[in-house]
Parts: C-alpha cells; sequence; structure tokens
C-alpha cells in the first residue's frame, strides 16, 4: 500500500462522517434552530449531496437530482417522500480511489497491473459498500423519527382509507342499481305478459257469453 499518499489522504480526509448522527445526542430536540434536529440533519444531508454533486462533476457525469429535508413545519409529504426515497436507497458516485491498496503505475508488467487493479477495484468496493450502507441506514433513522413525516404519513394513510371505503361503497351501490333496473325490467315485463293474458282470456270469456246466448235462442 502506498501509505502517505497526500492526494488520497486528502480526499479520504473530506468524506462526510455519519457515523455520529446514529445518535439523539447530536441535537437537541426537534426544532429548527441551529442544533435542533430539523437543522442539524438537514444540513447534514445537503453536505452529503454536495459531496456527490462535486464527485459527478470532476467525472463529468449528472448531478444527482436535489431533495430537500425542509423544516419543522414541512407539511409536502410527496416531497418527503421523495426525499427519503433516494437517501434510503442511495448510491455514490464518488471513485472511493484513496482505498486504493497499491499504486498502479508501479506495476512492472501488464499482468502485475491487473492484479494491482483488481485488488484496489476490491478495496473500492468494500469502501463504497459500506458508505452507501451507511448513508441508507442514517436515511431510515431519521425516517423514523421524523415526526413531521409519521404524522403526515398516517393522514395520508386514513385519507386513502377513506377514499377507498367511499369507491367501495359507490360501487356497491352502482350494483344494487343495475339489480333494481333488471328486476323493474323483468317485472315490466312480467306485467306486458299478464296483459296479454287478461286480453286473451276476456276474449275467450266473450265468445263464450256469445255462444251460450246462441244456445238459449
Amino acid at each position: 500500500m502506498y501509505v502517505g499518499d497526500a492526494g488520497a489522504a486528502a480526499q479520504e480526509s473530506v468524506v462526510v462522517d455519519v457515523m455520529p448522527y446514529f445518535s439523539a445526542s447530536c441535537h437537541s430536540g426537534f426544532h429548527d434552530g441551529p442544533d435542533g434536529f430539523y437543522a442539524v440533519y438537514r444540513n447534514l444531508f445537503e453536505e452529503l449531496w454536495q459531496q456527490e454533486a462535486e464527485a459527478a462533476r470532476e467525472q463529468n457525469m449528472k448531478e444527482p437530482r436535489w431533495t430537500s429535508f425542509g423544516k419543522a413545519t414541512s407539511t409536502d409529504y410527496a416531497g418527503l417522500k421523495d426525499f427519503y426515497a433516494f437517501w434510503t436507497n442511495f448510491a455514490s458516485v464518488m471513485t472511493f480511489e484513496w482505498q486504493d491498496m497499491y499504486y498502479a503505475p508501479d506495476a512492472v508488467n501488464r499482468r502485475h497491473r491487473r492484479a494491482v487493479e483488481k485488488e484496489n477495484k476490491k478495496h473500492r468496493d468494500a469502501a463504497r459498500r459500506s458508505f452507501n450502507e451507511n448513508v441508507r441506514d442514517l436515511a431510515k433513522y431519521v425516517k423514523r423519527r421524523d415526526q413531521r413525516f409519521q404524522k403526515l404519513h398516517e393522514e395520508a394513510k386514513a385519507a386513502q382509507e377513506t377514499r377507498e371505503l367511499l369507491a367501495k361503497s359507490q360501487r356497491r351501490q352502482k350494483i344494487l342499481d343495475e339489480q333494481g333496473t333488471t328486476t323493474f325490467q323483468a317485472q315490466s315485463w312480467q306485467e306486458v305478459s299478464e296483459e296479454a293474458l287478461m286480453a286473451s282470456l276476456d276474449g275467450r270469456l266473450h265468445q263464450d257469453a256469445a255462444k251460450m246466448t246462441e244456445e238459449d235462442i
């Protein structure tokens, strides 16, 4: 390992350490004050985003989309859902080249270079995986404690249940209406049939009466 490489050490030193934020001691309560829950985590996630945006620019990549953590008074449930969806599925674009164990240009031949690059990639991938997991876990940790999100989530859940009940009620009423129409039509057909039957019966009665009159004569 080329320990002491100033460039690699400098890069590693600027990577945001999220581990201290897995504790309630990093804030003084759920408010927007400088040391409040919402200010502390808003600043942290902005710092993480800036770190990713800078890494993307250095590699001529598209910057990650911006998602805002908001303030204590934020009521944008869709925005908060978007925020947590991004960070709980976070994938860093940083190279993690400071994790390299060997200096590739020192390789004595092509075979040696491939072995060096493979070893370096293994360490980079391990560091990236660990960093991604830490950031995702932090986002989940914050989400479970975000009183705004929990309140808005419950309200949205209740509203959705109300809409589903209303839709179910409307579907049931539609079925009843259709059944009522069908029953009514069946009764109409029955009434028409009975009228025809009565007319036929009346005709026969008239014929019988006429016949009996003729016989009496």
